[in-house]
């Protein structure tokens, strides 16, 4: 996929895909459903198992690699890979809009 090219047309996705991913987004997908869904997500949309490199095309490879991040990030999550860490409150400085740099 280039930048500006429509993502209806980029990727491969049949009706079912289609449907499970919106049964997801709605909240109301059964057990198959959410497998689908998921399975799509991160096998197509984060192109697992795709060599991110296209030789001469840098923008193509960005692409990709984002993808894959994404597709990678929710594998983790699965998994249990992924550590939580609880997030400070914001610095006072930072509430009020300031900025430090």
């Amino acid at each position: 996929m280039r930048i500006g090219e429509n993502i209806e047309t980029s990727i491969n996705i049949e009706k079912l895909d289609i449907l499970a991913i919106k049964a997801v987004a709605r909240g109301d997908a059964g057990e198959v459903e959410q497998k689908r869904a998921i399975k799509y997500i991160l096998e197509v949309i984060g192109a697992k198992d795709i060599n991110s490199y296209v030789k001469g095309d840098i923008e193509a490879t960005h692409i990709l690699l984002g993808r894959q991040f994404v597709g990678q990030t929710i594998s983790a999550i699965i998994d249990k890979k992924f550590v939580y860490v609880k997030q400070e409150e914001p610095k006072e400085i930072f509430k009020k809009g300031k900025k430090t740099w």
